[in-house]
């Protein structure tokens, strides 16, 4: 099984994982990550924003910088993570290990504060409140991290990430 995926301009290749697979849509009405990663310790749900890949056009970068400015973008990243969790419900996936949620962001052009403000804003519409003990009273959604590629490469060694022009 291939468990290589092309994304933003880059190539993961997740071969080092239990399972892997790449969504783009097929649920109406359902957002949904770019990929669910199964590791021995953890579900990753991964989002990967590069709008600056030789691919994408001035139009694009600029949509992008607009719309991560407005207040909506947390509140639609929040349901990338929510709804794939509900797919993965709703199709009697395995939902047994934590959800550890990972936006791969390439865009060097927003400060450290801005990052964290994000953050704080997606990790608000991530429902974390579901491992209370009223709940669920295990570890549902484990954590949520912003980080670039390089980040990534860094945390997740088992994992390779080329330039798709490498």
């Amino acid at each position: 099984m291939n468990m290589c995926f092309e994304e933003g301009g880059f190539i993961f290749d997740f071969s080092n994982s239990l399972f892997a697979c790449q969504y783009h849509g097929g649920i109406h009405d359902l957002a949904d990550v770019d990929f669910v990663i199964d590791t021995t310790e953890n579900l990753l749900f991964i989002e990967v924003k590069n709008p600056l890949h030789e691919k994408s056009t001035s139009k694009r970068q600029a949509d992008f910088a607009e719309k991560i400015d407005g207040d909506a973008f947390p509140y639609q990243m929040g349901n990338k993570f929510k709804d794939t969790l509900l797919r993965r419900w709703a199709c009697n996936e395995s939902l047994e290990k934590p959800i550890v949620c990972i936006f791969i962001l390439e865009l060097p052009s927003l400060s450290k504060t801005e990052i964290g403000k994000m953050k704080n804003k997606i990790h608000n519409r991530i429902p974390f409140s579901l491992n209370k003990a009223q709940f669920l009273n295990r570890r549902l959604f484990d954590k949520f991290y912003i980080m670039t590629v390089d980040k990534f490469r860094n945390e997740f060694p088992q994992f390779t990430v080329t330039e798709v022009n490498s």
